[in-house]
């Protein structure tokens, strides 16, 4: 089924076949995405052209139609490039993302429950800095499997020494270390 359909993004022409649909809050979080174009071998699929088939494939009945006019909701086209490199799995606007516990100045390590960059599993992941030294992941969306207790217990064996752990923010499920035992 691809269309030989164009859109408009940014003033520049785009293959409808390469775009998607997201819903957002009137703060900038996303609730909803669906493509654009979908194939599918029984010619099951869709085309959706306009926001109000999009609007309408992603709120099917006039209950969620109204719901989703109640929250203001806006419908809005984009280029699957665009949703690939800078939107993933970030679909939370600023104001509702969730604050990363490496937030700490004197952070060593940090261990964190979190989606892995450009995928959709989840698992804890532990860092030196910026950079990532392991991961013990792919778990679909969620909470998390494995308690943090075993997390810990396995991140110290990558480490080589056992480690304090102090979670920051409390009740985050994210976690550090450095030299001393103080969070300034």
């Amino acid at each position: 089924m691809p269309t030989n359909l164009t859109a408009t993004i940014d003033g520049q022409p785009v293959p409808l076949d390469e775009c998607g649909w997201i819903e957002r809050r009137p703060c900038g979080c996303i609730v909803a995405a669906v493509l654009a174009v979908v194939e599918t071998v029984d010619d099951s699929g869709h085309v959706l052209a306009t926001a109000d088939q999009a609007h309408r494939h992603l709120n099917p009945t006039k209950r969620d139609r109204d719901k989703a006019a109640r929250a203001r909701l806006t419908t809005e086209l984009i280029t699957m490039r665009h949703y690939r490199e800078d939107i993933g799995a970030k679909w939370e606007c600023e104001q509702h993302a969730t604050k990363p516990a490496y937030h700490c100045p004197n952070a060593v390590h940090t261990l964190r429950w979190d989606l892995h960059p450009g995928t959709t599993t989840q698992g804890w992941i532990l860092t030196h800095g910026t950079t990532v030294l392991d991961a013990l992941d792919g778990y679909p969306p969620g909470r998390p499997p494995v308690p943090a207790v075993e997390a810990h217990a396995w991140a110290g064996r990558i480490l080589g020494t056992p480690q304090s752990w102090v979670e920051q923010p409390p009740r985050s499920g994210a976690y550090h270390t450095h030299p001393n035992a103080d969070c300034t």
